[in-house]
Order: C-alpha cells, then structure tokens, then sequence
C-alpha cells in the first residue's frame, strides 16, 4: 500500500516550491533581459534615424540642382497628390516629418545651406539624441557636453563614429 501512495504522488505535480523556483528564474532572467532589448531599440532608433538624415542630405542635394534654393519644408522633398511632373525624392512616411521613433524637420533653408534636425519622439523612449544635418553633409549631436567623446557606431563601420569637441560626427580615430 506504500507504494501505491507514492506512485500516486508522483503523478499530482509539481509541488508549490518547484513552481515557485521556476517563476523567481523566469523573473531574473527577464529583469536582466528586457533593459538590454529597449537599449537595443533605441540604438536601433538612433543609427536609423542618422541614415534617414543622410538620405535628406542626398534628396535636399537632388532638388537644389533642379530648383533655385533648397526646400522649406519636408514636403517639398515628398510625393505630390497633385498628380503633377514633381519629382519625389523620399517616401511620404519621411515627408510627413516622422520616421524610426524620430520628427524630422529641416530648421532653415535659403538658396547655399540648410539645417535639417532629427529628434526623438517621446525622449528616452524611442531615442536619447538629437541630431542636426547642415548642407555640407556633416552630422552633429545637438548637445553640448563636449567633456566624454561619443560613439555612435554604424552598421558596417568597424571603427564606429565619434563626436569631436564642436559635436561633429565622423570616423573614430584612435589616440595612439
């Protein structure tokens, strides 16, 4: 009859402690797990919203040879209803002024330079940085604490990107 009894047992379940175990493990894992998954995002965020200011900077260049100054607005760059001869130089997602968790908007514009600048959304969640784009192609961080280099790292780039002290991006170089 004992082994009846434990036959039985063996086959209700897991006991209370067990489950228990199981869950304190699921919940360690993915305390540790989720940060480095939203980190992962914005980085992503970041990196896409810097080669969207590249495309702007190839699209302002194409509409500046056929017209006399550089667009005032996204728009301009984008496809018309209208269903005139304008040609479209980005998508209509990124015309509109909102792409990869960034707004878009081009600050000044007149017939030689442009300011294009890029800003996260809802800040610290879909990115932590700001970034400007003048004519000549150069990508800045907009703040100003020139005290820490930053790496901002691009798909490809063995050797990433750094910010220098005017907050310029461009490739890293080492001090040695």
């Amino acid at each position: 009859m004992g082994e009846n009894k434990l036959e039985i047992r063996s086959l209700t379940g897991f006991t209370l402690v067990e489950i228990m175990t199981v869950l304190t493990i699921v919940g360690l894992l993915a305390a540790m797990a989720i940060p480095n998954l939203l980190r992962a995002r914005l980085n992503t965020n970041e990196v896409a919203a810097q080669a969207a200011l590249r495309t702007l900077s190839s699209a302002m260049t194409a509409y500046r040879t056929v017209n006399p100054t550089y667009p005032s607005n996204l728009q301009q760059l984008g496809p018309t209803s209208g269903g005139g001869e304008a040609l479209s130089y980005i998508d209509d997602t990124l015309a509109q002024g909102a792409k990869f968790g960034y707004n878009f908007v081009i600050e000044s514009s007149d017939a030689y330079t442009y300011v294009v600048r890029a800003a996260p959304q809802t800040s610290g969640v879909t990115g932590n940085r700001v970034f400007t784009m003048a004519h000549d192609g150069s990508i800045q961080l907009a703040q100003t604490d020139t005290t820490n280099a930053t790496i901002v790292g691009s798909p490809g780039d063995s050797e990433g990107l750094t910010s220098d002290p005017q907050g310029r991006i461009g490739s890293s170089v080492s001090p040695e």
